[in-house]
């Protein structure tokens, strides 16, 4: 089924690696297609996001930090909403994160 959003799935990668390059200077690692059983029967565009190695001194410090798990996950985030909004279906940066700041956005809610 991920065939079917192949294409939208690989801008949606691309986007978000670019976004790590511009906005948190890491290494441009490029876009990458592999048959991953967790994206193959979804009905959407998906991506696998692979954000660093642990295994890495330097970077695992920075993944394993709060400061660099934020980073990391706001700028996800934002690529996400650039990628909505390239698609035309216009998604408000400020509405997003307002409601993740005032809880509207937690854990719990995700996992119903």
């Amino acid at each position: 089924m991920q065939e079917t959003y192949l294409d939208q799935s690989i801008v949606a990668a691309a986007t978000i690696q670019k976004s790590f390059v511009a906005n948190l200077s890491r290494k441009d690692r490029t876009v990458k297609q592999a048959g991953f059983v967790v994206l193959k029967y979804t009905y959407m565009p998906s991506v696998l996001v692979e954000t660093g190695f642990l295994t890495n001194k330097k970077e695992g410090a920075y993944l394993n930090s709060k400061k660099g798990q934020d980073q990391m996950s706001t700028t996800i985030a934002k690529a996400i909403i650039n990628y909505k909004n390239e698609l035309g279906i216009g998604v408000e940066e400020n509405e997003v994160f307002s409601e993740a700041k005032s809880g509207r956005c937690s854990g719990k809610d995700r996992a119903k």
